[in-house]
């Protein structure tokens, strides 16, 4: 799969799928409108299969307009390699990991 898609599993939870990257974060709202009408959002990372520094930046990104928006938000079942990305790039500890 060379795309991302963000799926709405119910109120509050969301699923990303497939690559979050430099090609396909770019398909992906910089800052969805569902996400910001819910007091918490979760968002589920498990079926990321790649996922590169632009794809982490989107996901803080996201963090940092949670704050903006005062919407409590979680990444779930986050992918070894990314949180290894995280590491690596000395933002683990920004990520909201449950």
């Amino acid at each position: 799969m060379s795309q991302v898609e963000l799926v709405e599993q119910g109120e509050g939870q969301f699923q990303l799928k497939g690559q979050l990257n430099r090609d396909t974060v770019v398909s992906l709202p910089a800052s969805p409108e569902a996400f910001w009408q819910q007091d918490s959002v979760s968002i589920d990372l498990g079926a990321l299969e790649h996922t590169d520094t632009a794809g982490l930046a989107w996901l803080l990104a996201l963090v940092a307009e949670s704050r903006e928006q005062k919407t409590e938000l979680t990444y779930q079942s986050v992918p070894e390699l990314l949180l290894k990305l995280a590491k690596i790039s000395d933002v683990d500890r920004l990520l909201p990991l449950q």
